[in-house]
């Protein structure tokens, strides 16, 4: 979207509210203004870097917001009393996979200064952005759960919780869970199939968000995971697809393959593997927001290849957070069709191994909800459902909803309710069916499951709004 027709058409369109405040697009010129907001609500005196409490450090950095403003790679809005910028939102416009039709957008860095709080811009900034997210079929808001100001603007604006993410972000207070809010345009819930089968555990949590956003979950069913060991990839899948429709031998690459991580590519892997690139793999390959600071090591990501003597087979990358000590698996390509969980196991275990020294935290995945073995998979290693996406891909014969796994590595499941204040009842809902997922975990003990379903660190907010399910939009 060309940020000059944007500022031209929105300002003739949305005068000023009761209070003086008007909302625009932002330009380039902002840029410092915006920056600074982020620092005076996010920055901590006592730390070495005042980014080092926000998950996206670049917010903070004028030169980044005034380059995605000019470029449109990240969609702004602003609020403003007079001269004065007092609130700031914005938006990835699209991070489906390159060149599908998946267009999902995701929200992110909702913040208004403290003495403009309360008076209703948030909700407005919110109306607005979403409608400069008009060709969006999914829009993704991740929101705090130790301040119920996000999550309530977005209910207020359609948005349904769909997950919970256990010890997401390092806050000004704590290390902090996340709600994970969807609004889901009718168009793309009427699009979506049903004809696949999941998990039983992800159905747990499939019915608890279709019960919100009214669609049917699709069943269960018990399949056998994918081998995570090369030892019994033989036994498990004796003929392994190529790409091509040929044949690979198991034996071979049982005694053959090799993985090694990297810190940058030298395959253009798409290309490479076009029919097992993008979503195929059953990995979902969206470009998700992610942190960068051009200043520091805490971000960083790096690339688990693997070889059969001197041909590439695979690779998966992960994006690694060094301050929110998370891991995400962002894609995975292969050239074989049955070697995901040989990489996957392989990655976590690495990640697993070198947690004490590194004090990662938590590693999660986001992969298609018709991949059933590899949801086997993913649990047999430790992962549990976290977040069910209705209708979040596109594919030949309409969108497929897909989940995030998550893997704890160093804590009790239920601390992470720690700091979560008040929470309506369909959030509540998820996010005891997410940590009740976790309860084969033999860390979380009776009394943490006792935490669980009371639910005693939280409040529930009365009223009408509370219930309501939202979430399925009209189109226009």
């Amino acid at each position: 979207m060309s940020t000059t027709h944007a500022t031209a058409s929105l300002v003739d369109s949305k005068p000023a509210l009761s209070h003086g405040v008007a909302i625009r697009p932002a330009v380039p010129e902002d840029a410092s203004d915006i920056a600074n907001l982020y620092q005076s609500v996010y920055g901590v005196l006592d730390s070495e870097r005042i980014s080092d409490h926000y998950p996206f450090a670049q917010f903070m950095d004028a030169g980044w917001v005034a380059r995605s403003c000019r470029s449109g790679e990240f969609c702004w809005v602003v609020a403003l009393h007079g001269r004065k910028l007092v609130a700031s939102f914005g938006a990835l416009p699209n991070v489906g996979a390159p060149g599908s039709r998946d267009l999902v957008a995701e929200q992110a860095g909702l913040i208004v200064a403290d003495p403009w709080r309360q008076r209703g811009i948030a909700r407005e900034l919110m109306a607005t952005l979403c409608a400069e997210l008009a060709h969006a079929r999914v829009i993704l808001a991740e929101t705090r759960t130790a301040n119920a100001g996000g999550w309530k603007v977005a209910r207020a604006n359609g948005f349904v919780p769909i997950g919970f993410e256990p010890f997401a972000h390092s806050m000004p207070e704590r290390h902090e869970a996340m709600l994970m809010l969807s609004r889901v345009r009718a168009s793309a819930l009427d699009e979506r199939r049903n004809d696949y089968c999941t998990s039983a555990k992800v159905r747990e949590l499939a019915e608890v968000v279709a019960r919100s956003m009214r669609f049917e979950a699709p069943p269960a069913r018990d399949v056998p995971g994918l081998p995570t060991q090369l030892h019994s990839l033989e036994a498990a899948i004796p003929h392994l697809a190529r790409p091509d429709g040929t044949c690979a031998d198991a034996r071979r690459l049982r005694d053959t393959l090799r993985i090694e991580r990297q810190c940058r590519l030298h395959h253009d892997w798409a290309r490479m593997f076009p029919r097992l690139g993008g979503h195929r793999s059953g990995v979902i390959g969206l470009r998700r927001l992610r942190g960068w600071d051009r200043t520091s090591t805490r971000y960083s990501d790096e690339y688990f290849v693997g070889y059969q003597g001197s041909e590439p087979l695979g690779v998966v990358e992960v994006s690694l957070d060094r301050i929110d000590r998370r891991a995400r698996v962002l894609y995975h390509h292969s050239a074989v069709d049955g070697l995901q969980g040989i990489f996957l196991a392989h990655v976590l275990r690495t990640l697993e191994r070198e947690a004490p020294s590194t004090g990662l935290r938590t590693v999660v995945i986001d992969v298609r909800a018709d991949s059933s073995r590899l949801h086997a998979t993913l649990e047999s290693l430790g992962l549990f459902p976290s977040i069910y996406y209705p209708a979040l891909i596109a594919s030949e014969r309409g969108r497929i909803d897909a989940v995030q796994f998550t893997r704890i590595l160093d804590a009790d499941p239920s601390d992470a309710l720690d700091g979560v204040r008040e929470m309506d009842t369909l959030g509540r809902r998820v996010m005891s069916k997410v940590l009740s997922l976790t309860q084969n975990d033999e860390r979380l003990s009776r009394v943490s499951r006792e935490k669980v379903y009371r639910g005693n660190e939280m409040s529930i907010l009365p009223g009408h709004c509370a219930d309501t399910p939202r979430g399925r939009l009209t189109d226009a």
